[in-house]
């Protein structure tokens, strides 16, 4: 589970067994994977790891890596592998989808210009509207809203 943060979306995400079994065996003495320590205290210790590994494999590139470095490799793979951008908001929490656009503007700057020109979406609110919208070439997006409408997005 991911909490939220900013202005963001608490969610829950999917990962790899691997990852599981890495987080299974760590320490049981805490709640959260990340100590609450302090922002800084975090920021040095990674930074001080970094550093080790970046000596140790004489790879000063290995320095070029943040905390949201992550971040950003997720959403990148995320979009590349859905082309969806509404997946990635739900999957980052974000609240806009113009925040979102700066993940799909990043994938773009990277792998060249395969973004769509713009995206439509619509929210149908009951069967006979989202047909019409299916009948249109909209695909269906992420989530239910409070009046139970559904959201759909195209691309033109």
């Amino acid at each position: 589970k991911v909490k939220a943060s900013k202005h963001g979306k608490e969610r829950t995400i999917a990962i790899s067994k691997k990852l599981m079994d890495l987080l299974f065996g760590l320490e049981k003495n805490r709640d959260t994977v990340f100590p609450k320590k302090c922002k800084s205290a975090r920021q040095t210790a990674f930074r001080y790891r970094i550093k080790n590994l970046a000596r140790k494999h004489q790879n000063p590139r290995l320095l070029k890596i943040h905390f949201h470095t992550f971040r950003h490799l997720k959403a990148l793979r995320e979009y590349d592998k859905t082309k969806s951008i509404l997946h990635v908001k739900a999957v980052l929490g974000h609240k806009s989808i113009m925040t979102t656009q700066r993940y799909v503007d990043l994938y773009t700057e990277i792998y060249g210009d395969l973004k769509p020109e713009k995206c439509i979406c619509e929210i149908a609110l009951n069967v006979q509207e989202a047909k019409k919208l299916f009948e249109q070439g909209f695909k269906y997006g992420t989530g239910e809203y409070s009046d139970g409408g559904k959201l759909f997005y195209k691309y033109i």
